[in-house]
């Protein structure tokens, strides 16, 4: 075990160090890391992004506008009875409709951008789409913003987009204003000539491979199929990945090193295991295997916002400090006998795991109490959360649902001494008032 500690304590120490030295490295604006973390950040937007370069703290991005053209010919009207129909949609609202979904695209790339890279303090973006007028690609939009004009803006109404054409630097924008205040029909693309900004940003992005032309990036940008969000199929933009992952070092996965046991993927019993449904107030006597490691889960209907603690307690029902409430804000208590796993999501449900070590409980701790919570000020509780609770360990699980019961917190089960071993309990015991008054009730401080 002394070994084991210090292995995971080495372990723990490298993933640390990695950590902060790609951190250093984004916030000194390493263009790689930058583009990389950028690029990522920009894989499920609707309007395809792509960072180019870094020259010193300004950021050059290129966007992927949707065409005018790609806007329905028709919108909804009344006719002259007042009745709802369609109509076709003028051109000049067309052009409208384009340049809000554009500025509210162009204002999301710069604030995400932003958002992902601390050290960046200005984006210049060329916003690329194809012109109707002879289907060809060109720069429909270009401007380059600092990082204080952005935050100072003000980001509350959908109508608020459009100001991003009067903050920034060298802005320019197809889309023109006539005489009369209404927005011009004839767009054409802006010349790359007379803006050295722009032509540099577009060179630079023509540049990163020799046959890299406008079209090809155009390619790169394109979604792989209609609707798509521009990732390679079936990829997940909201999956983790771990530091040596991001860093290239895919051989250095986490998980060859984090648990050498593996643990049951969301408590799903083995071939060999023999799965027991227990009933409220229900007691079995946990073998040694059990004692050792337990498996627990709750299962709940998903879209519920139910989290999963754990309480370690006395004989007297008191934690001994606060360190004996393992919850989201703490996920582990410091001698390891309770560890939040985590949250995970099937078609119909919302899973949260914990592992907990009955025999490495010190001599104080009594009872290891598993607890599901919902936060109560909305007047929330569990009585449709459709809870189910399965608690295993090699070649056992045991299985519970607690009655509904209209309450905000509910202890599920127990685990408890008795006779030198371990036995659980099957409980559904609730609070009325939440974890806050389950935690309060069991010793803890909740107001600090």
């Amino acid at each position: 075990m002394d070994a084991e500690s210090k292995r995971l304590r080495r372990v723990y120490e490298a993933m640390v160090s990695e950590a902060d030295a790609w951190w250093q490295s984004l916030r000194d604006n390493d263009e790689s890391v930058v583009i990389e973390v950028v690029n990522s950040a920009f894989a499920d937007n609707p309007a395809a992004g792509c960072a180019v370069g870094v020259a010193d703290s300004t950021l050059s991005v290129v966007m992927r506008q949707q065409d005018l053209d790609s806007l329905p010919e028709q919108t909804v009207g009344v006719d002259r009875s007042g009745q709802p129909s369609l109509r076709a949609l003028p051109k000049r609202e067309a052009v409208a409709w384009w340049l809000h979904i554009l500025a509210s695209n162009l204002t999301a790339t710069i604030l995400e951008a932003l958002a992902v890279a601390p050290g960046v303090t200005r984006v210049s973006v060329a916003v690329i789409t194809r012109f109707p007028a002879d289907r060809r690609l060109g720069v429909v939009a270009f401007g380059s913003w600092s990082r204080r004009e952005i935050e100072a803006a003000s980001w509350r109404t959908s109508d608020d987009a459009l100001r991003v054409f009067d903050l920034g630097r060298g802005v320019r924008c197809s889309v023109r204003l006539t005489a009369s205040g209404n927005y011009s029909t004839a767009l054409k693309p802006l010349p790359l000539d007379d803006t050295p900004e722009l032509s540099q940003l577009v060179a630079s992005a023509e540049d990163l491979d020799s046959d890299n032309t406008l079209a090809l990036l155009d390619s790169e940008l394109s979604s792989p199929t209609p609707g798509s969000t521009g990732l390679a199929l079936g990829a997940d933009p909201y999956a983790l990945t771990s530091i040596p992952q991001w860093l290239g070092d895919d051989h250095r996965s986490p998980q060859e090193y984090l648990r050498p046991e593996p643990h049951l993927a969301a408590n799903q019993p083995s071939e060999a295991a023999d799965e027991v449904r227990l009933a409220a107030g229900e007691n079995i006597q946990l073998p040694d295997i059990g004692a050792a490691r337990l498996e627990c889960a709750s299962s709940t209907i998903r879209g519920l916002e139910a989290d999963l603690s754990v309480l370690l307690v006395d004989a007297a029902g008191r934690v001994r400090n606060d360190q004996d409430f393992v919850f989201y804000n703490q996920p582990a208590d410091p001698a390891g006998v309770a560890t939040l796993v985590g949250k995970s999501l099937r078609p119909d449900r919302s899973v949260e795991s914990a592992v907990v070590c009955p025999s490495a409980a010190p001599a104080e701790v009594d009872r290891l109490l598993l607890v599901l919570s919902i936060d109560p000020s909305h007047g929330a509780t569990l009585v449709d959360a459709g809870i189910d609770v399965s608690i295993a360990c090699p070649g056992h699980i045991w299985r519970f649902s607690p009655p509904p019961a209209p309450v905000a917190a509910m202890v599920l089960a127990e685990v408890y001494r008795r006779a030198g071993g371990w036995k659980l309990r099957a409980l559904g015991q609730g609070w009325s008032d939440g974890l806050a008054g389950l935690a309060r009730d069991h010793g803890v401080d909740v107001e600090n």
